[in-house]
């Protein structure tokens, strides 16, 4: 089995419950307020039913973006916060919230990643050709320096 298989490399992208939270948390109060508006205006004329639709959509288009700030930092991660591109704040594990179109998350994994060196051909003291391979280990001990610091710390490393 070649190192390639054994050892994973680092993850690129954020996988984490913010998204599904935030769809939760859009979708559950507009479907209410839109019950809400069309029993409270039961009987309703051609003005009341289009000026009950333009609240329902003015009311989803503010909470979409009221609930589009929430993040979920996994324990692993950590969030650096940059408010209008310069650095706030660290944050994380867990629920936080920044601010939509002024703030900036970019989550940063502090577990132990791992990078494969591909197998290369070497002639060792006495002549002889072999094909070695490596695993390269490493932790990002500071996320400010990792996010701010370098553009990509992972390629960086590699």
């Amino acid at each position: 089995m070649t190192a390639e298989r054994v050892y994973a490399q680092p993850q690129r992208g954020h996988v984490s419950l913010g998204r599904p939270l935030r769809a939760v948390l859009f979708l559950v109060p507009v479907i209410i307020l839109g019950l809400v508006l069309f029993l409270a205006l039961r009987p309703m004329s051609d003005a009341d039913v289009i000026a009950a639709a333009v609240i329902e959509v003015v009311f989803a288009v503010l909470w979409g973006i009221l609930v589009s700030g929430v993040r979920v930092a996994a324990q692993w991660e950590r969030g650096v916060v940059l408010r209008l591109g310069k650095f706030r704040t660290i944050r994380g594990p867990g629920i936080l919230y920044i601010i939509p179109f002024i703030d900036n998350v970019r989550f940063v994994d502090l577990r132990l990643l791992t990078l494969n060196i591909p197998s290369q051909q070497v002639i060792t003291k006495d002549n002889v050709p072999a094909a070695i391979d490596g695993v390269l280990f490493f932790l990002v001990s500071d996320p400010r320096k990792a996010v701010i610091d370098i553009q990509d710390y992972a390629f960086a490393v590699a």
